[in-house]
């Protein structure tokens, strides 16, 4: 999904649209690495602010506590000329902009959406965010793309504030991670960033608990451990199936 179509289909309050061209002849002086420029160089088309959401373009207020910063949020959209590379630049990219963003990454067969788990931190004790896991989304068609955003609804603010925003965005886009049909008319699956990151330990340790099982000759030791594995798969199970 190409700039242009992003662009329509988010349906952005109007104050926040930016649709601003990044060059980046602007992003390498901020990168410090020669194979972080490289890979700007090599694998991006073009980077575009799409839209800058905060106090001054919607009517939501700022979220601040001891550990989370959310006062604004930047929607992007970056043009890829390689695949597989996009977690990588999503980590550059939070470098340069020193707030939440979502990442739309377009190619020509799909788009995938990137987002993350932000920390607050104090710079000369002012408030900023780091990011210390970031989100990969499943691969969009266009047609999916419409009903992800129609299904977002960026049109109609009804949170508080941005930190309620930037977790229903990333809730929604992580809730199509897991596998089932949906239904007509049935409602948004939605999938927590810490929901996401037990699913994906419950599955390494299934994996690792399958195999323990698999080597383990004495009858005493495999009953604990099939016992573990039974309560993971039940867990992995409540989590996965929930949008059937």
């Amino acid at each position: 999904m190409n700039i242009d179509q992003l662009f329509e289909i988010t349906k952005l309050p109007i104050k926040s649209k930016q649709r601003s061209n990044i060059p980046k002849n602007a992003i390498y002086p901020q990168l410090k690495k020669t194979e972080d420029k490289d890979l700007i160089q090599d694998s991006v088309q073009s980077i575009y602010l799409l839209a800058i959401l905060n106090e001054q373009t919607t009517n939501l207020a700022v979220y601040e506590s001891d550990t989370e910063y959310f006062n604004e949020i930047f929607l992007i959209h970056v043009h890829m000329r390689e695949k597989a590379k996009e977690e990588k630049i999503f980590n550059l990219l939070t470098h340069i902009f020193p707030y939440p963003i979502v990442v739309v990454f377009n190619f020509e067969e799909y788009s995938t959406i990137h987002t993350g788990k932000y920390d607050k931190r104090l710079i000369s004790g002012v408030p900023s965010v780091k990011v210390t896991k970031t989100y990969s989304s499943k691969k969009y068609s266009e047609q999916e793309m419409n009903q992800l955003f129609e299904r977002i609804n960026l049109n109609q603010l009804t949170q508080r504030n941005f930190k309620e925003l930037y977790l229903w965005i990333q809730e929604n886009i992580l809730g199509d991670t897991l596998n089932f049909v949906a239904q007509e008319n049935s409602k948004p699956v939605l999938l927590s960033a810490d929901e996401r990151d037990e699913i994906n330990q419950l599955e390494k340790d299934i994996d690792r608990l399958k195999i323990e099982i698999k080597r383990e000759e004495q009858i005493n030791k495999i009953i604990p451990l099939q016992y573990e594995l039974n309560n993971k798969k039940e867990r992995l199970k409540k989590l996965i199936k929930r949008g059937e």
